[in-house]
């Protein structure tokens, strides 16, 4: 879902989150996870894309969008209901905690990529919407 999350629209609180530490590429998705195996995702790709195409493959029903109020977030920063959060943040966070493994495993070095969950949102510019 790339759809306009409103604040008022009783989806209830909502959470930004955003990604960091991508040094050595963009971050892997789960291309089979009973033989944990990973590819990157392309370059370019949102993070509201990237985080749907995550949990689309990990079969976790997390709503993602990018924008809230009828406004564009950063590249970087999605936004997630906070009430799926609470019920599937803990599956997501073991998975993600694995993406990062075969992210350092894959690209070597001691960096992987970090997800924060309940940052301030960052408006885009014309430019990045």
């Amino acid at each position: 879902l790339y759809a306009v999350l409103e604040s008022g629209t009783g989806f209830g609180e909502y959470l930004v989150v955003s990604l960091s530490k991508c040094e050595r590429g963009p971050p892997l998705l789960p291309a089979n996870l009973q033989e944990d195996q990973w590819v990157h995702v392309e370059a370019g790709v949102s993070l509201s894309q990237y985080l749907q195409r995550f949990v689309d493959a990990a079969g976790l029903p997390l709503e993602v969008y990018d924008r809230i109020d009828g406004q564009h977030l950063v590249p970087y920063q999605a936004v997630i209901p906070h009430l799926q959060w609470n019920q599937l943040g803990e599956a997501f966070r073991e998975l993600f905690r694995r993406q990062r493994a075969a992210y350092r495993r894959i690209n070597g070095g001691t960096s992987a990529p970090a997800l924060k969950v309940g940052v301030e949102r960052r408006l885009a510019s014309s430019k990045e919407a």
